[in-house]
């Protein structure tokens, strides 16, 4: 069916009610269906405390839980499209990058800190599963050192849940749409006496894949309970327990410009396929290489928050364990990777902070631990040069059975009114960081005969006798830094605050997959120079905030191909130069009416390299980069130098608009238009100024009418999303050489595209 005519008839349908429909602002009081005219005022705690959103004197973003229902965001990267200058993917483990800055280092850290209820996520992997029933998103953009701490120099993401309270309700959504989708919230809270209440929260989704070999699925149940105790005012105790469990087959990749051929889907994948098998060194079937894809991620956590007045200042202690167990198989066109382990996470915070007319404060102690065990090999299948008649299989296979990191900080951060419109702004947070790794690689081949190094050995995956090259070490990393933030905040009139900040954050240096001494690298550091303006105006119906800001990124970690100490070519994780991030970003909210909404969120940036010196094995001049001759480690080897480049995903301009109309009806309910359309420049999707690997721009539209009965009783929502069907590509890679593939043929992960759907909620 055509979007023109499910449109029509969604339309249709709607207009058969036996309503009256009448829009505009005089008629809201009389219909309690529509909202008063004006802008709310959004609560957040994106400093630790309670303030709205307009008297916070950083960059945040602010999802309402509505917004994250209603824009159906299941995963982390549904947040892309909400929030300008933030792209998350999920190609096995979530990353995240804000404003250009993330995560590209084998083994590493997030860069941006991810809290769920005040409880940090310490693996990338244990992201998804966590965006049900939640009340807001907090987006904070720029370092957080001082009180989010290490790995949050790009910023901080807060996922805020629903909390219970002393009335007695719930609800439960139903969703179906394309690509078989199925999903169901659902929530009900439970005032067990005057001073205990509890609430519990499920979540249940499955969807078929986008891509035509079943990738790009989603298969995640999730639950939650909270347990509130309030036995007086000054007290609380808040308990909570969670899981969830994340399937199916996993992020995928399709073919640049075949729509959504997946390539484990076409002929090509298939000539692999029947290549990729091993003679059994018994005589029986031949071994594939190849197996199934499938992903199987078991997240546990528990934690609980104290609150205690005491007076002079409140206490407020967090504590929280997670653990988490994996198992997984991706298969690429010519190669898998499988894995299987275990992560386990403790933290505890204790935190007091007071605020007066004066002076708002808060200062804390702060300790985690986290271990990470993993046992994971890999299977890649090579051609060799002309005349094709032959390939070779490389086997890969490593543990690391104890990752481990231990970290202690103590914190603080006060705002002092010098006037009573002129604010100062003083924070510092000391971290000293303990990281261990016990890692063992061995890595079965044709291609490892080094002499001296390697051996010759029977490969456990196939039986047969190959070079084995093997390294291994057990290292101890520690590092202390200090992290700081001044700032000044003036009130130019009632709801108009500017303010200028310095911040600072790092992340963790770690361990690469290589042999001694390429094993380790440094942390990374940011600095932000922020100047910001949030105004309120015309009673309230518009708003517009605003903010330059200038990033200085040193001694960023990055991933990229070369020789090891033994010449060996792999994934090397080292420390390379210096960038700056410059740009401006605006947001605009007006409400005309009290039945309509506008929405503007725009960013520019430029951001580019300005030291960059990597190490490569080979040499190459289709990225822009420049590569010298030289010797490294005793190895040929070339110098690539990548100055003036952009970083990987810094589109020039980002954002996205949207507008909402209410239609009030004689019978108290409303019913809601709203369109948006998320919008990128073009963007290099990893180091290079090549065409080929170049995102070269898009607009994506959505479209949804909704009606929402008499005090929200119950409501019926039909969407359509990326209407234009614009397939956008996130991180484009060339296939390989081989004598199969056309020059130039590349795969990709991609955003969703065109999906329709209708939910239903009730509430009781």
């Amino acid at each position: 069916m055509s979007t023109e005519n499910l449109l029509g008839r969604l339309l249709g349908v709607l207009a058969a009610f036996p309503f009256v429909f009448y829009s505009g602002a005089s008629c809201a009081q009389e219909t309690g269906g529509t909202s008063a005219q004006g802008l709310e005022e959004v609560v957040v705690t994106a400093e630790r405390r309670l303030e709205t959103v307009q008297t916070t004197a950083i960059p945040v973003t602010v999802l309402s839980g509505e917004d994250i229902a209603s824009q159906g965001v299941s995963q982390p990267e549904d947040l892309n499209k909400l929030v300008a200058g933030v792209n998350f993917t999920n190609n096995q483990n979530t990353q995240v990058y804000i404003r250009g800055v993330g995560d590209s280092a084998l083994f590493g850290q997030l860069e941006v800190s991810i809290n769920t209820d005040g409880v940090v996520i310490g693996e990338p992997s244990e992201v998804a599963g966590n965006f049900y029933d939640l009340q807001r998103v907090e987006v904070l953009k720029g370092p957080q050192g001082t009180l989010y701490g290490r790995n949050s120099d790009a910023g901080a993401i807060n996922l805020i849940s629903n909390k219970p309270t002393q009335t007695f309700g719930g609800y439960i959504q139903e969703e179906i749409g394309d690509f078989n989708l199925r999903r169901t919230t659902g929530a009900i809270n439970l005032p067990i006496t005057t001073d205990l209440a509890v609430r519990f929260a499920f979540y249940d989704s499955k969807r078929d894949g986008y891509l035509s070999d079943g990738f790009d699925d989603e298969d995640t149940r999730a639950a939650r309970m909270h347990l509130l105790w309030t036995p007086s005012s000054d007290v609380s105790l808040l308990v909570t327990v969670d899981a969830s469990r994340v399937g199916g087959t996993g992020q995928g990749n399709a073919f640049v410009g075949i729509g959504l051929t997946g390539t484990q889907s076409s002929p090509l994948a298939n000539q692999y396929h029947q290549l990729a098998v091993v003679p059994s060194t018994a005589g029986d079937e031949p071994i594939p290489l190849l197996a199934p894809s499938f992903q199987d991620y078991e997240n546990r956590s528990a934690r609980a928050q104290l609150d205690w007045n005491l007076g002079f200042a409140t206490l407020t202690a967090i504590s929280g364990y997670r653990t988490q167990t994996f198992d997984y198989d991706q298969v690429q066109i010519n190669g898998s990777n499988a894995t299987n382990g275990s992560a386990h996470q403790f933290n505890t915070e204790l935190r007091l902070s007071n605020q007066t007319e004066r002076l708002k404060w808060s200062a804390g102690l702060y300790y985690i631990t986290d271990t990470y065990e993993e046992n994971l090999h890999g299977q890649y299948v090579f051609f060799s040069l002309p005349p094709f008649n032959a390939f070779a299989t490389v086997n890969n296979y490593f543990q690391v059975p104890d990752l481990g990191t231990q970290s202690e900080a103590a914190f603080g951060q006060a705002t002092f009114s010098l006037t009573d419109r002129f604010r100062v702004v003083g924070g510092a947070r000391y971290t000293d960081e303990t990281r261990t790794a016990d890692l063992a690689a061995q890595w079965y081949g044709e291609g490892y005969d080094i002499p001296g190094i390697s051996t010759l050995a029977i490969n456990p995956m196939t039986g047969l006798q190959t070079n084995l090259y093997s390294y291994g070490y057990d290292k101890r990393l520690h590092a202390v830094d200090t992290s700081g933030k001044i700032g000044v905040e003036y009130d130019l009139r009632p709801k108009s605050l500017l303010y200028a900040t310095i911040s600072q954050g790092f992340k963790s240096g770690g361990f690469a997959l290589s042999p001694p001494p390429q094993s380790t690298y440094l942390p990374e550091y940011l600095t932000a120079y922020t100047l910001g303006l949030k105004n309120r105006f015309f009673h309230d119906t518009v708003e517009l905030n605003g903010e330059l800001f200038y990033w200085d990124y040193t001694n960023q970690q990055i991933t990229v191909t070369a020789p090891d100490i033994n010449g060996a070519e792999g994934l090397i994780t080292l420390n390379a130069g210096k960038s700056d991030l410059r740009g401006a970003e605006l947001n605009f909210l007006w409400a005309p009416q009290a039945s309509d909404r506008i929405g503007l969120q725009a960013q520019y940036e430029e951001a580019t390299f300005q030291q960059f010196g990597a190490v490569t094995g080979f040499s190459s001049t289709s990225n822009g980069c420049s590569y010298k001759p030289t010797t490294y480690l005793g190895h040929a080897a070339y110098i690539e130098n990548c100055v003036g480049l952009d970083l990987p995903l810094t589109p020039r301009w980002t954002g996205n608009a949207d507008y909402s109309h209410t239609i009030g009806v004689r019978s108290g309910g409303d019913v809601v238009l709203a369109a948006d359309v998320h919008f990128a420049s073009s963007q290099q999707t990893t180091i290079s100024n090549n065409s080929d690997f170049t995102e070269h721009g898009y607009g994506i539209f959505d479209a949804s009418v909704a009606y929402e009965a008499p005090r929200r009783a119950w409501s019926f929502a039909a969407y359509i999303r990326n209407i234009n069907n614009k397939l956008v590509y996130t991180n484009l890679n060339s296939i390989g050489f081989s004598p199969f593939l056309p020059p130039n043929l590349y795969n990709s992960t991609i955003l969703p595209p065109r999906t329709f759907g209708v939910r239903l909620n009730m509430t009781f």
